[in-house]
């Protein structure tokens, strides 16, 4: 996944057709709002239930069975959470408890309130199985917890960039010094109710920093919403309301060039492209970087059709050998 061309690690899911794995539930797209997202082999029974579905193994696996419950929550989808239970314990029994308060359920589950599915592999035809947990779709970048049918708590966490703190940090001042400044044009978003639209802007500018920083070669014009005229139209006419807003719109177009040069530093210094390769691949991502921080009204955004991926990224793989852009 983190040498996947996918926006996020979790999804669109790609399973290497080399793994001694297979992947028997989970979830594969990026959008899974509208609910009933989870793929699942004959190695689950599906439980209808008043609200959601109950995933339940037909065969136990390391003295316990996983059963994942598909519970509705919102507009925004789903919930999921993974139990591994006594095989001794019945359908009906489960489900029947599902219905009482969580505090005094007899088993409690070793994923709760995930707002991704956990992903089931079985790895062998015994029928052992593992799964992970990929984290909060919030979380840049974040770590998945590995888990085994054997025991409620994770074997190991993989981490997918190094440190505490956000990945985004990995790129030169100049860049982070320009993302500041267009944060702070999107305002503190206050009382926007359950759509919370500045929260969300701010996630994905966050993701596609942390990309432009890990992973480049996953970038794409579909990751933003309007074109670079829109949101240089949108963004001058919003400097024009005060002096305030016109002196941060300067402060903008000022920085704006030191950060696209010292992200082509960046890139060849990081990732061994060639000055005019680690060029065009600033120049193009940096706009992505302005555009991600913008959702200007646009009849024309929303007539034409999903961004073609476009990448002037090289296909070539061999420059990341020894860059910071590796799983630890």
């Amino acid at each position: 996944m983190y040498e996947s061309t996918a926006s996020r690690l979790y999804a669109p899911l790609k399973v290497p057709k080399e793994m001694q794995s297979r992947l028997i539930l989970g979830a594969v797209d990026l959008d899974i709002s509208g609910g009933d997202a989870l793929d699942s082999s004959s190695e689950f029974e599906k439980l209808p239930q008043s609200s959601g579905a109950v995933y339940w193994a037909t065969k136990e696996s390391d003295g316990h069975r996983i059963v994942v419950q598909d519970a509705p929550l919102s507009w925004q989808g789903d919930v999921y959470e993974l139990y591994l239970l006594d095989p001794a314990v019945k359908k009906a029994t489960f489900q029947a408890n599902l219905q009482k308060d969580s505090a005094s359920l007899p088993y409690q589950p070793v994923i709760t309130m995930a707002w991704r599915p956990p992903l089931v592999f079985q790895r062998d035809r015994q029928g052992s199985k593992w799964f992970i947990d990929v984290g909060h779709p919030a979380d840049v970048l974040g770590d998945w917890k590995v888990y085994t049918s054997r025991e409620a708590r994770p074997v190991c966490t993989i981490a997918f960039h190094p440190g505490a703190g956000s990945p985004a940090g990995l790129l030169p001042k100049q860049v982070t010094a320009l993302s500041r400044k267009l944060n702070e044009v999107l305002g503190p978003g206050n009382d926007e109710g359950t759509l919370q639209p500045t929260a969300r802007i701010r996630i994905a500018a966050g993701h596609l920093l942390a990309n432009a920083a890990l992973r480049p070669w996953a970038l794409s014009d579909g990751d933003v919403y309007n074109t670079r005229d829109e949101a240089d139209a949108g963004l001058a006419e919003w400097a024009k309301a005060n002096q305030p807003r016109r002196r941060l719109y300067d402060e903008i177009q000022k920085i704006y060039p030191a950060a696209e040069q010292a992200l082509a530093e960046y890139y060849a210094t990081t990732y061994g492209l060639q000055p005019l390769k680690s060029q065009q691949v600033a120049k193009w991502v940096i706009d992505l970087v302005f555009r991600s921080y913008f959702v200007f009204s646009s009849e024309n955004a929303r007539s034409r059709q999903p961004a073609a991926r476009t990448n002037p990224w090289t296909s070539e793989r061999s420059f990341r050998a020894g860059s910071q852009g590796t799983a630890s």
